[in-house]
């Protein structure tokens, strides 16, 4: 595998000569002081041979756009992965070792990414999709490892805490922030027993599961926080994982929440690709889960502007709930209760897409409401994001003083919002600046963000 700054250096177009000297420059630009210029040193670093110091570390971060906290954080060379580009994602093959170079590659995602674009569309995604389905005809055993045993209860308690993890979906006290740092623990725990421990194929195949699903907890969480970048990455892990243990169910879900991220982003052709994929992969589907990837695939016919087509599939969403009398996977890891609350939201947010934002608005007004005083129903950590249409809404109706409003509803759920929603509610309201509700609501975004409150 090539080493990381390898393929920074490549990409630059260095010789192991002129990298060496471009880090010494760095080096001693930055305050560091003198640093020999020695093509040995490069080369040692990329065979793995040898770690550079903390400063030339520093110095390599510098010259790539990489901010010190990752240094710091991640440690070498997994900080390197932010200045790559994450070109491993695509580049690594459905196959067992690949499975293990994705996993160990998520662990080094930034703490805060909000990149534009998705990492994986059009046709990469097509080849992607071929490359599950391929995997999921061929199954690959996952071989044993030798390496010390696992007790037996390990992995009984680790499911005990993804499943609790999990369950913060449906309502919680606890903010989002938290939650993904226990949840992200959760994960390195599980690719460290993956990678590192002894086990044989039935308890590798427990521990893909695991991976897959605290991957899919990681990037609902992720999307929580505003970061839609680093969640598609948690999906695509989960993706990866599911394929590796053969599991069409795990392998739906992932398809699924894919499918999300690229609606979020307003890439509705490869949603609805993803959302067909779900619903093809999945052996047993329910009816809520068949719901719930309609209303996905609805809510890209709206993104397309297709009125009719959009009505037409989210009819069919609620015809389909209806034919069984209750939520048949309750219980299971990815239960989905397509209640009419959830099947309101969505409609709101089609209607939204297709330029019908009074068709929308009361579904935002019940929203903020039910988030303005406290009641026994706790709100879920994704109601902060749910907010951002509501805002899009009531903007588009020139409702100012309601654009604010659920702005302030935002930060009171959560107690303050994630440096990721922070920005995207501030580029909502940015364009309105000079109305003085707006001013306030932008102050009061800067008084509670996440970044600005005392460590």
């Amino acid at each position: 595998m090539t080493h990381p700054l390898a393929r920074l250096r490549a990409t630059a177009g260095l010789s192991h000569p002129d990298y060496a000297r471009l880090v010494a420059q760095t080096h001693s630009k930055l305050g560091f002081g003198h640093m020999a210029a020695r093509r040995e040193k490069v080369s040692r670093w990329e065979s793995g041979r040898t770690v550079p110091e903390h400063t030339a570390q520093l110095a390599i971060a510098h010259i790539h756009g990489v901010e010190p906290r990752e240094v710091y954080r991640l440690g070498w060379p997994a900080w390197l992965r932010i200045a790559t580009g994450d070109a491993d994602w695509l580049d690594t093959p459905y196959t067992n070792a690949g499975t293990v170079e994705t996993v160990r590659n998520a662990l080094g995602l930034p703490e805060s990414r909000t990149l534009p674009a998705l990492l994986v569309t059009g046709p990469a995604l097509a080849g992607q999709l071929r490359a599950v389905r391929a995997r999921l005809a061929r199954p690959q055993p996952w071989p044993g490892r030798d390496g010390p045993g696992l007790p037996d209860d390990y992995l009984d308690w680790a499911e005990q805490r993804t499943e609790a993890l999990e369950q913060h979906e449906n309502g919680t006290l606890v903010p989002a922030a938290a939650l993904y740092g226990a949840a992200h623990a959760e994960f390195r725990m599980i690719v460290h027993l993956l990678t590192r421990t002894g086990y044989d194929h039935p308890t590798g195949q427990r521990l893909l599961r695991l991976a897959t699903r605290i991957s899919l907890v990681c990037g609902w969480l992720s999307s929580a926080l505003g970061e839609e970048t680093r969640a598609e990455r948690h999906n695509l892990t989960a993706l990866r994982t599911a394929a590796a243990a053969a599991d069409p169910v795990y392998v739906s879900a992932a398809l699924a929440q894919l499918s999300m991220r690229h609606l979020i982003a307003g890439d509705p052709a490869d949603a609805m690709a993803l959302a067909r994929a779900a619903l093809a992969a999945h052996p047993r589907p329910s009816p809520h889960t068949t719901a719930s990837l309609y209303i996905k695939e609805a809510l890209a016919r709206a993104q397309l502007g297709r009125a009719d087509d959009t009505a037409r599939t989210m009819d069919l969403a609620a015809d389909t709930r209806t034919a069984s009398g209750g939520n048949e996977e309750a219980g299971t890891p990815f239960a989905i209760n397509v209640d009419d609350h959830y099947l309101a939201g969505a409609r709101a947010n089609a209607w939204l897409s297709l330029g019908q934002p009074q068709r929308a608005r009361g579904y935002f007004d019940t929203l903020a409401n039910s988030l303005a005083e406290p009641r026994p129903a706790l709100p879920s950590p994704l109601a902060a994001r749910r907010l951002l249409r509501g805002v899009d809404t009531y903007l588009a109706l020139n409702e100012i003083d309601l654009a604010c409003w659920a702005v302030h509803r935002a930060i009171a759920v959560g107690g303050h919002l994630s440096p990721g929603l922070t920005a995207a509610y501030r580029d909502r309201l940015n364009p309105y600046q000079h109305e003085p509700l707006v001013r306030a609501a932008l102050d009061h975004l800067s008084d509670n963000a996440a970044d600005r409150l005392p460590v």
